[in-house]
């Protein structure tokens, strides 16, 4: 059985590396990796990049719940594992004293990408569609 190493993410942010895992069946029929007692799916953040993000959806690590994939099964639920961003940031260090303005003054300028469920929401709410209230006139035809 393939196991593989996930970068930890929680809301688009890296906070570690869980290495040598193995991949499990989720109920919703995706991949997905125990971390920390929980199985969170796993989406690809690279060509043999894979991420889990430990803010989204979890399911229980029971055997009976996310039963461990074949090396065939495994391969195809990395294949078909939803596409995200890379995270590209780090942990966060302490930062004290004259560092931390500097931080603050940067930060504005910082723009984070945002997570799984955040953008399936966004692109969930547009497209729901908006009524016409305005009526084609005589000259527009």
């Amino acid at each position: 059985m393939p196991n593989i190493d996930v970068h930890v993410l929680r809301s688009g942010r890296r906070i570690g590396l869980a290495e040598a895992r193995p991949v499990r069946i989720t109920p919703d029929g995706s991949g997905g990796v125990v971390y920390r007692g929980k199985v969170f799916p796993v989406c690809r953040s690279g060509e043999d990049t894979y991420a889990v993000d430990v803010g989204g959806t979890c399911y229980s690590a029971d055997q009976r719940v996310c039963k461990l994939a074949t090396p065939a099964e495994a391969r195809r639920l990395l294949r078909s594992a939803v596409r995200v961003a890379p995270a590209v940031q780090s942990p966060q260090r302490p930062v004290t004293g004259a560092a931390r303005k500097n931080e603050k003054a940067s930060a504005i300028k910082v723009t984070e990408p945002a997570s799984t469920p955040a953008l399936v929401e966004i692109l969930g709410l547009l497209s729901i569609a908006v009524p016409a209230t305005a009526k084609p006139s005589d000259r527009d035809r």
